[in-house]
C-alpha cells in the first residue's frame, strides 16, 4: 500500500459513506505510512472524515474487539443479509 493508492481508496470511501459537516465520518486506522500523507489528510479534512490511528504494537491488545464486537456484528449481519 503507498498513499496514491489509499488516497484512491479513501476517495471511494468519502463516495459510498457521504459524509458530512453534521455527520461526520470516523475511520479507524493503522498507523501505516499511506494515512498519514498530507494529501489524505487533508482530503479527510475537506471532507468531514475523522481519522484515527491506533498505537504501533498495539494488535495484540485490540484483538479482543474482534472476539468481542466483530464476530457478534458480522455475525447479524450476515443473518440480516441471509447469507
Amino acid at each position: 500500500m503507498n498513499a496514491e493508492l489509499f488516497l484512491k481508496w479513501f476517495q471511494h470511501f468519502v463516495k459510498f459513506s457521504k459524509p458530512s459537516k453534521e455527520k461526520p465520518a470516523l475511520l479507524i486506522l493503522d498507523g501505516h505510512s499511506s494515512h498519514k500523507d498530507l494529501a489524505v489528510i487533508s482530503y479527510a479534512k475537506e471532507n468531514h472524515v475523522h481519522m484515527l490511528s491506533t498505537p504501533p504494537h498495539t494488535t495484540h491488545k485490540l484483538q479482543p474487539l474482534d472476539r468481542v464486537f466483530m464476530k457478534p456484528f458480522k455475525d447479524a449481519y450476515f443473518e440480516a443479509c441471509g447469507i
